[in-house]
C-alpha cells in the first residue's frame, strides 16, 4: 500500500461536553494540580478501549508516514511505546522535542518528530475523551509561590481520586477559564453520603472556600519543569 500522506492540520471535534447540573460517574485519569485535572466518563470506557485498539491496529499496518509538517495546535496520532494517542502539538522546543497534549487523558508528553503521524479521518469524527475539571471554588490554605496546591496534597488527591475501590461521581456546577468545576464524591459501598472531596479538604483545614478559583491554575508549566523542559 502506499503511505498516506502528512495533513498539516485537522478540524478539532471538541471534548465530550457534560451539561452544568449533570452527574456523571468519572475516572479521574490525569492530575496536575486540584483545580485542573482530566476525567473520563466511566461509561465511555469501552469506547476508549475500542478506539486504542482500533488505532494500534491501524497504525501498525506501516501505511503510514511521520508527519511532514508540524505545527502548533495541529492533531496528531502519536506513537507512545506499543500504543498510539490522539494528540495536538502544543510546542515545539529548541532542543528538538515536542510537547503534546494526550486528548484522551490529559497528560501531556515530550516526543520528537518520527513518534508524529498524520490523524486518520475516521478518528476526527469522535469527540475526546477527557474533560478538564477543577474542584469547585476552593483554593490552598498555604499555597505554593505560583499560588497552587502544596505538593503534598497533590499527591494525597491523586492516590483518593485514582484508587480502584473508589466510584467518584463528578457534579458539574459551572464552566469557565477553559474547564469545568465540579464537586467530586466517592459513593463506593452506597449507603450514608459520603463527604465530598471539597467538603474533606475543609474539614481537615487543607483548603478553603472561596468565592471563585482564583488564580486559575494551569499545570502544563509545572509539567514541563518535571520533564526538563
Amino acid at each position: 500500500a502506499s503511505p498516506i500522506p502528512s495533513a498539516p492540520h485537522t478540524k478539532d471535534p471538541g471534548s465530550v461536553q457534560p451539561k452544568i447540573g449533570e452527574k456523571h460517574a468519572v475516572i479521574v485519569s490525569h492530575i496536575s494540580d486540584l483545580t485542573d485535572f482530566y476525567v473520563q466518563y466511566r461509561s465511555t470506557e469501552k469506547n476508549i478501549s475500542s478506539m486504542m485498539t482500533a488505532m494500534k491496529s491501524m497504525y501498525s499496518a506501516n501505511v503510514h508516514t511521520p508527519a511532514t509538517i508540524i505545527n502548533i495546535g495541529m492533531l496528531c496520532c502519536v506513537q507512545l511505546g506499543s500504543d498510539w494517542f490522539r494528540a495536538e502539538i502544543k510546542q515545539v522546543l529548541s532542543n528538538g522535542y515536542i510537547l503534546v497534549i494526550l486528548k484522551d487523558f490529559g497528560n501531556v508528553q515530550l516526543v520528537t518528530a518520527k513518534a508524529i503521524y498524520p490523524l486518520e479521518g475516521s478518528l476526527i469524527s469522535t469527540p475526546f475523551w477527557a474533560v478538564r475539571c477543577g474542584l469547585n471554588n476552593i483554593a490552598p490554605t498555604t499555597p505554593t509561590a505560583i499560588g497552587n496546591f502544596p505538593r503534598q496534597l497533590i499527591q494525597w488527591f491523586h492516590k483518593y481520586a485514582t484508587d480502584p475501590n473508589a466510584y467518584h461521581i463528578a457534579h458539574f456546577i459551572r464552566h469557565a477559564d477553559e474547564r469545568f468545576y465540579i464537586e467530586l464524591q466517592d459513593e463506593q459501598g452506597g449507603g450514608d453520603a459520603k463527604p465530598t472531596t471539597t467538603e474533606l479538604l475543609i474539614t481537615n483545614k487543607c483548603a478553603k472556600r472561596v468565592a471563585e478559583n482564583f488564580p486559575a491554575y494551569t499545570g502544563m508549566q509545572a509539567q514541563l519543569s518535571q520533564m526538563g523542559a
